[in-house]
This record gives C-alpha cells, sequence and structure tokens, in this order.
C-alpha cells in the first residue's frame, strides 16, 4: 500500500529539527562546531523551502533506502555522528559499509576494522538503520575461507541485517583456485553461510547489470537472497544512452529488472535497484530530474517485479568524506534525498 504525500513529509522544518535533535541525543554523539543535531543550520536553507511541497516520489510502504558508505574507517571514526545523523535525516534503512578493497588478495578488513565498525555500529543503535558488510569477492578458496570464519561472526555480532559480496572483476575475470569451476565455489561459498542464514542473517550479492544471466554469476545469483544490480546509467553516443534506452536513465533499471526476471525466474529473487548519486547532470533534464526519474521507474517496476528497495552509490557523492558535505558531495543528490525521507515508524 502507498503511503499518502503527507505521511511522506514532515509537517514542518520545525518537526524536521526536532526529530534530528531526538537522533543526535539518542546516539549520544554531537560533534563540536555543529548545530545540535549534527548539521550546520546554514545547510537546512534550501532543503526547508521544499517541505512545504509533496515528496518528489511516492514511495510505497516497507521500501528499503540505503547507501554505500565508501568513506572508510578512519571517516567513520572521526566524523561518524555526522554519517550517522545524515544517515537519519535522509531516511535511510541500510548503510552498507565497504570492509575492504577491491585489490586485497587475501579476505580482510582492510577499509574498516572490526574496532571501527562496533563503534559506527554503537552510533546507529536505537534507530531504524540497519548495518550491511559488504565484501569484495574472489573464486579462490583462501580467500573464501578468510571470509567465512571471520564476516558472518562480525556481522552477527554488531546485530547487522547483512552481509554482501561485490561481485565483479576480482570475481568474474579470475580462474578459480582451490575450485574446478565458478559454480563450485559459489556452491563451497554458500554452503559455509548455511549456519548464520539460519540465524537470520540475510546474504546479498551486488553486481554490474550486464553481468545478471551470465555463466560465472548463475550460481552466486541463485544462492542470494537479494540482488543489487548496478543500475548506474551511463552517458555515450547512440540512442541507446538516452532516456529510456538500454544504458540510460530509466532504460537501465528496466534493463536489470528484465535480466535478473530472467536469470532467477524460477525463485522470485527479490531485488534492490542499485543507483548513481553522481554524474547525473549529463543529460538535457537538470540533476535532480534524474534521479527523480530513476527512481519512479525503480517504484513502478516493483508492480510487476520483487523490488524490495533502491540503493545509491555513493555516500562521498552524497555528503562528501567528513559528512558535512564538500568534494565529492553533489549538492543536487543530498538535497533530494531529503526531500523523499520518510519519517521514521
Amino acid at each position: 500500500m502507498l503511503r499518502t504525500r503527507q505521511e511522506l513529509r514532515w509537517s514542518s522544518p520545525q518537526a524536521r529539527r526536532e526529530a534530528d535533535l531526538f537522533y543526535a541525543d539518542l546516539v549520544g554523539r554531537q560533534a563540536r562546531g555543529l548545530g545540535s543535531y549534527g548539521y550546520r543550520p546554514s545547510e537546512f536553507s534550501e532543503a526547508d523551502e521544499g517541505y512545504d511541497e509533496a515528496a518528489p516520489v511516492v514511495l510505497p510502504a516497507g521500501f528499503r533506502m540505503g547507501v554505500w558508505l565508501d568513506v572508510g574507517g578512519r571517516s567513520l571514526a572521526d566524523n561518524g555522528s555526522q554519517h550517522a545523523s545524515r544517515l537519519h535525516a535522509m531516511g535511510m534503512t541500510d548503510a552498507c559499509i565497504m570492509v575492504n578493497a577491491v585489490e586485497s588478495t587475501t579476505f580482510d578488513f582492510g577499509s574498516v576494522s572490526q574496532a571501527r565498525l562496533r563503534s559506527f555500529s554503537d552510533l546507529l543503535r536505537g534507530s531504524t538503520i540497519r548495518l550491511t558488510l559488504t565484501s569484495w569477492l574472489r573464486p579462490t578458496r583462501a580467500y573464501i575461507d578468510g571470509l567465512l570464519r571471520d564476516l558472518p561472526t562480525c556481522a552477527q555480532t554488531l546485530g547487522a541485517r547483512a552481509i554482501e559480496f561485490d561481485v565483479e572483476e576480482p570475481w568474474t575475470h579470475q580462474t578459480p583456485s582451490g575450485f574446478a569451476t565458478h559454480d563450485e565455489a559459489a556452491d563451497y561459498l554458500f554452503a559455509g553461510l548455511a549456519t548464520a542464514r539460519a540465524a537470520g542473517l540475510e546474504v546479498a550479492v551486488t553486481c554490474q547489470v550486464d553481468q545478471v544471466g551470465t555463466t560465472k554469476m548463475g550460481r552466486i545469483l541463485q544462492n542470494a537472497d537479494v540482488v543489487i544490480p548496478q543500475a548506474y546509467s551511463v552517458t555515450g553516443t547512440g540512442s541507446a544512452f538516452a532516456v529510456g534506452g538500454a544504458y540510460g536513465p530509466r532504460g537501465l533499471q528496466d534493463r536489470a529488472a528484465r535480466r535478473l526476471s530472467s536469470a532467477v525466474s524460477a525463485s522470485g529473487k527479490p531485488l534492490i535497484m542499485g543507483l548513481a548519486a553522481y554524474g547525473r547532470h549529463h543529460w538535457s533534464q537538470t540533476s535532480r530530474d534524474i534521479m527523480k526519474l530513476e527512481l519512479e521507474e525503480t517504484v513502478t517496476l516493483g508492480s510487476s517485479n520483487a523490488i524490495r528497495g533502491a540503493r545509491y552509490w555513493s555516500w562521498k557523492h552524497i555528503v562528501g568524506i567528513n559528512g558535512r558535505g564538500g568534494s565529492p558531495a553533489n549538492t543536487y543528490a543530498s538535497a533530494f534525498l531529503q526531500d523523499i525521507a520518510q519519517p521514521p515508524p
């Protein structure tokens, strides 16, 4: 059932400020030099002007709004309260932290240590925001053994919603080691996750849209609880990159849903649409309008597909490395997401 337009917006700027103040008090971490709710007061001026307008996109009840946090462990430690408050203000339900780097050939927490994950998790305690721990994946036995030893346990200790595998070139371009095929590696991985999944830990997979349906991705997608195709529309020459084209805004979201439906149709696999919060200025429409039509298309596709939400790449592009805006943040992305934020239940 769709929420009404009134339910999708705060009753006034003051109501929003009071909610943010409550949350900042709840987590007990207020940053020196900022407003009492974690923002500089001037940051609300532009957003406040839009609070009397209807939400730009009407989201279904229960729609998951998430973002990949790619700011690294030092920023989460130094600017954690700013990040937590921003996530809250934008109505995020899923905060997905990249725990390691693409070049890591052995599993580790090289991007965000377990200690820093615990500290940031404490900031979110009592909110509706759930953590996902995201790791790159390689088809090597040593890498998978290390992952199975450490990642599910860490996620369960934190009370995370999910662990997630970023399945791109380190998986698709690498020859398996310790396994005969990619399917064998995938089966070994998911067998090792059986206990954690039975205890309620969600296992997600994110991948490039055109890898959905390929041989090396088959078993991974079949086994995952939810798939997040990276439907980041891009610019290029020709109609395929125009709005509605196969790789353009709206068209790439449709392509992602169709490819997943074809690849795993028998399982009715849930999908969360990966969307871009960067580079939205390359079409004739405004950046805000491009973000709006991509999210609208995602919601529309949900009427005939098992789409559970949207996930944005990336947090740096939305709020900047320190959670306060600035390079490489895009003001249009943060403003749009604040405007569609749903009040907590």
